[in-house]
């Protein structure tokens, strides 16, 4: 009798390939299938799309980024080596992060699938007539991917007086376009401070401490195409305080756009030194 060939993965039957790629849902384990071969490759590419991204888990150490995935049942990615003093401060949909390569310095927004890096700007204009200061950005999100060329970027920020140090000022709203050298801080001074932002319907909507939400829109001034200035127009929706049942320190306040509501995540902890102890959600009720 004739010896056998050994089989190999790429042997298998394409509808066999294909059926395993539906059964992959984490976008991750898609990209290392398709590494194992030629055939393999060839099926994934065209295999139903995966489910809409559900959020992960980043999980930072002093050597490896990684991504604890709910879609690969809690398995963790590996994906980029830490720098030293890297501090990430947000992120958003298609794996992009915020960054700050020395903490409050070199703002960078990174694509992990590509290893990509684009910069953000490390100053920000108060006023057109006032010169450009330091920033230290604290969180930030976008109004579309970044490759679209209408892509706006609003973070919260502080101001510091120098790149190695400084007194760091309130928190303020500041814009800017992909690619711009300079952020602007152009929104009228409110007492509040800012806690956190998404971007919907159109608008970016920033949460204060008063739990009130300020509604931006903002518009850049061109000169031969670079950026002169910026205008926003804001309105703050202010809401009735609500009764306190929860006897708590609040720790932070975040907004979450899920399934066309505006929620709001309040985490508590029984004192200032403690750790935290509970969770309340609310949903933004009106315009």
């Amino acid at each position: 009798m004739a010896p056998t060939s050994s089989s190999s993965w790429a042997d298998l039957p394409p509808g066999v390939i294909s059926s395993i790629a539906r059964l992959v849902p984490c976008e991750w384990d898609r990209v290392r299938m398709a590494a194992t071969c030629r055939a393999w490759r060839a099926r994934v590419v065209v295999a139903p799309p995966p489910p809409p991204e559900l959020p992960m888990l980043l999980l930072t150490s002093s050597d490896v980024t990684r991504l604890a995935c709910i879609l690969s049942d809690g398995q963790t990615h590996h994906l980029c080596k830490d720098r030293a003093g890297m501090r990430y401060f947000d992120s958003y949909d298609g794996a992009y992060l915020f960054l700050a390569m020395k903490q409050n310095q070199h703002h960078r927004l990174l694509n992990l699938q590509t290893s990509k890096m684009r910069v953000l700007p490390d100053v920000v204009s108060p006023h057109p007539s006032l010169q450009c200061v330091y920033m230290v950005i604290l969180a930030a999100t976008l109004s579309a991917p970044p490759d679209d060329p209408d892509c706006v970027i609003a973070g919260i920020i502080t101001y510091q007086r120098d790149r190695d140090g400084g007194c760091p000022r309130h928190r303020r709203c500041a814009f800017w376009r992909m690619g711009d050298p300079v952020a602007y801080d152009t929104v009228p001074w409110d007492s509040q401070a800012i806690e956190d932002v998404v971007y919907r319907k159109g608008l970016f909507h920033f949460l204060t401490d008063n739990e009130h939400i300020l509604k931006c829109a903002p518009t850049f001034v061109l000169d031969a195409d670079e950026v002169r200035g910026a205008a926003v127009e804001s309105t703050l929706h202010r809401f009735v305080p609500r009764h306190r049942t929860h006897d708590a320190v609040v720790r932070a306040r975040y907004l979450v756009d899920s399934r066309d509501e505006l929620l709001m995540v309040v985490r508590y902890a029984p004192d200032s030194d403690s750790s935290t102890s509970a969770f309340k959600v609310f949903s933004a009720v009106g315009p």
